[in-house]
């Protein structure tokens, strides 16, 4: 399910780029290809220079689940939770063997459980996904917070190239004023991807592995509540504590 609030955010953001142009003067102005050609082309390239390729394709792919909303809503995993802490209760911890769970994380806790693992080997090896798992895209938000960083220093670059080519025609002073606007649009191109694109997609992928994590976390209590043979109601009144709460319960 698409993010309406990053869908809205980035469309309004470009459409109120495009206005502001548009209101400015000619949009044909604000092009320039060897602008384009230096920080559009450019930033990426010095970026796949920082990183390794599976880095970067990483990145490519995470950057998609910025615009989903794809992680399961922390009601939905306590009510899970809750249910297989019945069934457990009533047939044991062999009979979540046929449980079905939604969620691919707490399967493989559950089938750790009932294959016999004890509560400190379950945890652990769901620490271990959990951190691996964190490290693989905080990963993913470092490629694009680096094109944050980069392509406004190319965008500067471009712009002392733009001011070398215009200094060495000063004896024509018609070459000046359009001289200086080319070379102040790779500025504008390069502080164009880093706030529009790069450092949002990368804000929002830290935040989406912060909330995976606090999902994570929901997913394990629960799990060892369930082996401790808690009682349900307890384990889903001990879990609420990461469910969000509404605004009228803020107020």
């Amino acid at each position: 399910m698409l993010d309406w609030a990053t869908l809205l955010g980035g469309l309004g953001a470009i459409g109120v780029l495009v206005a502001a142009l548009w209101i400015g003067g000619d949009i044909a102005g604000y092009l320039d290809w060897p602008s384009v050609l230096l920080v559009v082309v450019g930033s990426p390239l010095v970026v796949m220079s920082r990183f390794r390729g599976r880095d970067c394709l990483l990145a490519l792919r995470s950057a998609g689940r910025a615009l989903r909303d794809v992680l399961p809503a922390a009601t939905d995993l306590v009510a899970e939770v809750g249910r297989l802490a019945e069934q457990a209760r009533k047939g044991g911890l062999l009979a979540l063997e046929s449980a079905v769970v939604s969620d691919r994380f707490m399967q493989k806790g559950v089938t750790l459980m009932v294959d016999g693992h004890d509560n400190e080997a379950v945890r652990t090896a769901l620490q271990r996904e959990l951190a691996m798992e964190q490290q693989r895209h905080q990963r993913a938000a470092q490629v694009f917070r680096s094109l944050g960083d980069v392509a406004p220093a190319m965008g500067m670059l471009g712009t002392l190239i733009g001011l070398v080519a215009m200094l060495a025609n000063l004896d024509d002073p018609k070459a000046v004023g359009p001289g200086m606007a080319v070379a102040l649009l790779t500025t504008l191109y390069g502080a164009l991807i880093a706030q529009i694109i790069a450092l949002p997609i990368a804000d929002k992928l830290s935040l989406i592995a912060q909330n995976e994590k606090r999902l994570r976390l929901l997913v394990m209590d629960g799990l060892a509540g369930i082996q401790a043979g808690n009682n349900p109601r307890a384990i889903v009144a001990q879990l609420q504590a990461y469910v969000d709460p509404t605004p009228e319960e803020r107020g």
